[in-house]
């Protein structure tokens, strides 16, 4: 009896060790594309450059999902009045979650966003002008998009 214990309980850890091996090989394999692809789609959407320290790819720090997680982030306000930019958005440790399974399909559409510290200053400028509208107008208006719907 205690030896089938043992081989249960070693068979167990062996699959425990593989699994995470493969999580951080998987990370490290695909971690400069997303990176690349986030990067790519902050800077084709937004008007205003976003400051990060560090991005990384992580599979275990909120398993089953997959994360990009960012540190030290800034966002700038949008201006029209010719005042210098102040901050509108800084995180701590934000988490950008996507589905593990996905990450094999190359499809990073973010589920879910997570954050530490996390502070918004909102406002409008001399000119009355709203500073956190920095996403850019979307050109595709011919393509008509269904909201997504979370079934809890």
């Amino acid at each position: 009896m205690i030896r089938l214990l043992r081989r249960v309980a070693l068979t167990l850890a062996v699959g425990l060790v593989v699994g995470i091996t493969a999580l951080v090989v998987m990370a490290t394999v695909y971690e400069e594309e997303v990176k690349a692809k986030l990067i790519g789609a902050l800077n084709e959407r937004l008007l205003v450059p976003v400051k990060v320290a560090d991005i990384e790819l992580t599979l275990i720090k909120r398993f089953p999902k997959a994360s990009i997680r960012m540190q030290h982030v800034q966002v700038d306000e949008l201006r029209t009045d010719g005042q210098p930019a102040d901050t509108l958005l800084a995180a701590q440790d934000p988490y950008l979650e996507f589905n593990l399974w996905d990450l094999f399909a190359g499809d990073y559409t973010v589920a879910q966003i997570h954050g530490k510290q996390v502070k918004l200053y909102p406002g409008l400028d001399a000119n009355g002008a709203e500073n956190y509208l920095i996403w850019r107008t979307d050109t595709s208006a011919g393509q008509s998009r269904r909201p997504s719907t979370c079934a809890r």
